[in-house]
């Protein structure tokens, strides 16, 4: 049985009674986003643009509705919807374990550096 994923989505809807420059240092504050940056400004402005971004996925129920309180104490409105299911990582990929079930041995080299070289004025003779 696959656990049901979520992910919260932010559009840049405002409570009723927010004010839009709070909001956005709010949010500012809320994801460690510098606005003196430029990268940190264009995803910021991203946020507040009215598409539907993706603030977080693959979350718990519970996690995902820590996120969209925190969002809401900041004055912004969020959703919470269902990770579809093409986009959840699949299991056996995560499992980094599992890869290699066998170690290969023979990747493991001893150490060449205190081997006695072949030349006759070689620094390891001395």
């Amino acid at each position: 049985m696959k656990k049901e994923a979520y992910r919260v989505i932010f559009k840049g809807e405002l409570a009723s009674d927010a004010e839009p420059n709070q909001v956005k240092i709010g949010m500012a504050k809320l994801f460690k986003l510098n606005p003196a940056l430029p990268d940190h400004l264009a995803k910021l402005r991203r946020m507040f643009s009215g598409r539907n971004i993706v603030i977080k996925d693959n979350l718990t129920k519970a996690e995902a509705e820590k996120y969209q309180q925190a969002i809401s104490l900041v004055g912004g409105v969020s959703q919470i919807e269902l990770t579809p299911e093409a986009d959840q990582r699949k299991d056996q990929r995560r499992k980094q374990s599992e890869r290699r079930a066998v170690r290969r041995t023979s990747s493991i080299l001893p150490d060449r550096r205190k081997n006695t070289g072949r030349r006759q004025t070689d620094p390891n003779n001395e």
